[in-house]
């Protein structure tokens, strides 16, 4: 193993699990920056890179480079959370950057998404023990919404443990069907399961679409897509007869007037209000790049700007657009929307399947951003650490499949190729 890839591992542990929030030494130290630093000093010392840039990699250059274009022009600019994109983003990108640079056969690719499953795992498993003893929760929307151990106890922090749980299932599922053991089987067995259970208990509706979403993603054959439509179904009937009260009106509610009357007007009217925002979010995105439709707002300028295009909302509420797709359009303007878009579909279409584990390697990780952009209409994740990853990851297999002759992959197994 690389020791790059312990670098930034780690580094993926410290945005997953937010220790600093727990630990403020780790702030005083800038402990992130060190491991950035660190894996910087080890990939261009040790690995030396070599690779040679394709359009995945470029695009993404593009678009980082665009997003910073719209930030000197942006009218927000010198709001706080505009400062704190810019000096976020740059980590995450280079971060991408020696990702790209570690990743340069299939086993690094593989050590990689089983150690990110590994960390989730092992984070959900501090946080779900810190929960049956009585905390790592937040009490929203008339609800107790499980969330992670050392989250910052804000508004989305529900939300935010069930996206890790979701983006982490298909890493899950990629280390059942690559592990040849019962026992790791099984340990990524219980590692996708722990996920399901962490998106249900943390109240996260747009995670659970996304979810049972990427069920039907998996399914290759008529026969896989019923078994699937049947286990679905069971699972459903059984969270209806066992999740507590709250939680079964989050995700149960429409079904019962009754339940309604139980909850209260006011329950009833923020939950509500919760689902149909990210609507209005997308809408409101829209709009926002029509008065701004070449630079947009600028990152972080989206709330800001919220108040001339919807009138509900004053100037002092500034209220995120919960939507990703409003999100780019609001905050990046047109061209870095087609910009959003051309990314996407460079990763689902170009991107080169090959045989063997390379191709399970992206098959995963298109099914990973298949639930991803499923669940940017719930949540506004444009400057997540989680795409760079998936850029990442898809730069590097298309690299392999490309670098390896079609006849010198290896024939595909039972245990490589089975379905999900």
């Amino acid at each position: 193993m690389k020791p790059t890839l312990i670098f930034l591992l780690a580094y993926v542990w410290s945005n997953v699990a937010t220790p600093q929030n727990r630990f403020p030494v780790l702030v005083d130290i800038q402990f992130d920056k060190l491991l950035i630093v660190g894996a910087c000093l080890l990939v261009f010392l040790k690995n030396r890179p070599r690779f040679t840039p394709n359009l995945l990699f470029v695009l993404v250059c593009i678009f980082v480079l665009w997003m910073y274009m719209c930030a000197w022009f942006s009218p927000y600019k010198y709001v706080k959370i505009g400062f704190k994109w810019q000096d976020e983003y740059w980590k995450f990108f280079v971060f991408y950057l020696v990702l790209r640079a570690t990743l340069t056969d299939f086993k690094d690719i593989r050590i990689f998404m089983i150690g990110l499953s590994i960390i989730v795992l092992l984070w959900e498993m501090h946080t779900w023990n810190d929960f049956l003893h009585g905390g790592a929760y937040v009490y929203q929307q008339g609800m107790k919404r499980i969330a992670g151990v050392w989250a910052d106890a804000g508004y989305g922090a529900g939300n935010a443990f069930g996206a890790e749980a979701l983006f982490a299932i298909p890493f899950a599922h990629f280390g059942i069907m690559w592990a040849r053991k019962l026992k790791w089987k099984a340990v990524f067995a219980f590692a996708m399961f722990l996920c399901c259970m962490s998106i249900v208990y943390s109240g996260t509706r747009g995670a659970m679409i996304a979810g049972l979403l990427y069920v039907f993603m998996c399914m290759r054959s008529m026969k896989r897509l019923v078994l699937s439509v049947v286990t679905a179904s069971v699972v459903v009937l059984l969270l209806y007869f066992t999740l507590p009260p709250d939680l079964h009106y989050r995700y149960f509610g429409f079904l019962s007037a009754e339940e309604q009357e139980e909850v209260g007007e006011d329950v009833a009217a923020l939950q509500s209000g919760s689902a149909t925002s990210r609507i209005r979010g997308l809408v409101d995105g829209w709009r926002i790049m029509m008065r701004f439709p070449v630079a947009g707002v600028g990152p972080g300028g989206s709330q800001f700007a919220r108040n001339m295009v919807n009138e509900k909302i004053t100037e002092q509420s500034n209220i995120q657009l919960h939507n990703l797709y409003g999100q780019v359009m609001a905050e990046t303007g047109i061209p870095g929307t087609l910009l959003f878009a051309v990314i996407a579909g460079t990763c689902f279409f170009l991107v080169p399947t090959a045989t063997g584990e390379t191709g399970l390697g992206t098959r995963f990780c298109k099914l990973a951003l298949g639930a991803w952009l499923v669940y940017g209409m719930a949540g506004h994740t444009l400057y997540d650490l989680k795409w760079v990853i998936l850029y990442a990851l898809f730069d590097a297999c298309s690299g392999v499949a490309r670098s390896a002759p079609a006849e010198s992959l290896p024939a595909a197994s039972p245990q490589v190729t089975g379905g999900g």
